[in-house]
């Protein structure tokens, strides 16, 4: 049996389309809040800034040519 995927995200409209999949789509609307219980995408954001610095620290620039060996 497949589990669940649960998806967690903020009100972005691209967002909307995860309405016709089987998937939970949890909303965080940043203008009124940032946590809602244990709904939050501080950890996906940080993944993120984290793998930003890692490439502009080593490369300077970000080209999508490159982004095989990243």
């Amino acid at each position: 049996m497949w589990a669940t995927l649960i998806v967690i995200s903020n009100k972005f409209h691209g967002y909307d389309r995860l309405r016709f999949t089987d998937y939970i789509h949890l909303k965080i609307d940043h203008s009124k809040m940032f946590v809602d219980d244990d709904i939050y995408t501080n950890t996906v954001e940080s993944f993120w800034a984290i793998v930003k610095r890692a490439v502009y620290g080593i490369y300077f620039t970000f080209e999508e040519v490159f982004t095989a060996i990243y």
